[in-house]
């Protein structure tokens, strides 16, 4: 009620479930009410796994992310705006489960920081992007199919060993008096 009149796009929101529909454009009159904008909403499927160094440790706190390969146009997932992220991150056990999905084929992965800052400041070390079955090639990965309401579990990624790294060290100096500057960012 008390809504004024315009455009809007309507979508439904449950954590668990998902519509055929992503959203319908309706528009309000002045003084008019607007029916039937009805969704038919059906349990979404979920996929879960165990992401683990090459030593079989798991992983906590990975990343995972999901490409959809029946919607290409949709961005890769990672941290849905409406639920949050905890349910995209493993867990002390190295587990994750991601459900409330559309039914579809996808490419799961981990081992990307998707925000290049947040990974420039990280402090654990970095990890090749993996893909399910535990491959470094997209093109060599396994897509999993999410069916309606089911589970697609085992869908499990191993990292192979660390990547090389390098040290490097150093100070930073004022260039007049040679002295330490503190808290320098390099």
């Amino acid at each position: 009620e008390g809504v004024p009149a315009g455009k809007y796009q309507v979508a439904p929101s449950a954590p668990a479930l998902v519509s055929a529909d992503t959203n319908k454009v309706i528009t309000v009159s002045e003084s008019t009410t607007v029916e039937d904008v009805d969704f038919a909403l059906t349990l979404g499927g979920v996929v879960t796994g165990r992401v683990t160094e090459s030593d079989g440790r798991p992983v906590i706190g990975e990343r995972i992310t999901l490409k959809s390969l029946d919607s290409p146009n949709l961005p890769s997932v990672s941290v849905p705006a409406i639920f949050g992220s905890r349910m995209y991150i493993t867990d002390d056990r190295g587990i994750y489960r991601i459900f409330g999905l559309r039914p579809g084929r996808y490419i799961v992965s981990a081992g990307k920081e998707s925000n290049p800052l947040s990974s420039f400041f990280s402090q654990r070390p970095s990890r090749v992007h993996t893909f399910y079955p535990g491959v470094t090639e997209e093109a060599k990965s396994k897509p999993v199919q999410i069916d309606a309401g089911t589970e697609a579990s085992g869908i499990d990624i191993q990292f192979g060993d660390t990547e090389k790294s390098f040290v490097v060290s150093g100070r930073v100096l004022d260039s007049e008096s040679r002295t330490p500057i503190a808290n320098a960012m390099v």
